[in-house]
């Protein structure tokens, strides 16, 4: 069929030029380029101006802190300085280390403090020295607690010494004890061993006399093993903690030595009984 003619009034759509659509996307590319890099600027500024304020932040802070700090430095520099000579003079210091540390200032450690704070004779400390007073007060209240300590530690030596020649006193006269049984027990153990030597050779007269020997320092030997046990438990009393372990070591030696002189007490009377 024929084409229908276009009605009177329609206008032809105009044709797009090749490569028009090309450049405008060009031209948008690179207005969003653009517009990056105005961002990425701002951004980078924003980052810089930032960290300044921080850092103009902290400095501020800094400096108020340290004015506060100035203050009560001040105010307090201004609470023992009495006479208001703007310097504080042996008395007030005296009382400074009294009321802020709690330490009374020895005349000497006072002296040698004002020789190294006023070199040249000055009337007294001043605030800008005021720091450098507090560190010499409390590097002398600390020489002050190390010399009442070490005090305390050479008169709680001293007690430890005597209370160790007290404990080894009695451990000396008990193990001298028992060393007189071990000799008892020596001399009587040669008897025995020179009556079986000679026993063939010897009188029952003899034999009698010399088991007689025998008997009687056996006797004399088990009274005083019992003895030095007892002055072995009796030892100590109240015993520092510092000498408990050699206490206790000195103590079983001793009990023991008594238990083997025991036992041999034991032996030599069944020998005599033979």
């Amino acid at each position: 069929e024929p084409k229908a003619e276009k009605e009177e009034g329609d206008e032809e759509e105009p044709k797009k030029e090749e490569g028009s659509n090309d450049t405008e996307n060009a031209a948008t590319q690179q207005t969003f380029q653009k517009v990056q890099m105005k961002l990425s600027t701002l951004r980078t500024t924003l980052d810089k101006e930032t960290r300044s304020l921080k850092h103009m932040t902290q400095v501020a802070k800094k400096k108020a802190a340290a004015l506060t700090e100035r203050r009560k430095v001040q105010t307090l520099f201004a609470k023992f300085d009495k006479d208001k000579d703007q310097v504080l003079n042996k008395r007030e210091i005296s009382v400074f280390a009294k009321t802020e540390y709690q330490f009374t200032i020895s005349e000497e450690d006072l002296a040698t403090m004002l020789q190294a704070l006023l070199p040249n004779g000055e009337k007294g400390v001043k605030l800008e020295d005021f720091q450098a007073l507090k560190v010499a007060v409390g590097v002398a209240r600390e020489r002050a607690k190390d010399k009442v300590r070490r005090a305390d530690r050479e008169a709680k030596e001293q007690e430890l010494v005597e209370s160790k020649n007290q404990l080894q006193k009695g451990i000396s006269e008990v193990g001298d004890m028992l060393h007189e049984v071990e000799q008892m027990l020596g001399n009587a153990n040669k008897i025995v061993r020179d009556f079986q030597a000679e026993a063939k050779d010897m009188t029952s007269g003899q034999m009698l006399a010399r088991a007689a020997e025998v008997d009687e320092v056996t006797k004399s030997a088990s009274s005083k093993i019992p003895e030095g046990v007892e002055k072995v438990e009796g030892l100590g009393g109240e015993v520092p903690e510092e000498l408990k372990r050699w206490f206790e070591v000195e103590k079983r030696r001793l009990t023991m030595l008594a238990r083997t002189h025991e036992a041999g007490v034991a032996r030599l009377v069944q020998t005599v009984d033979r």
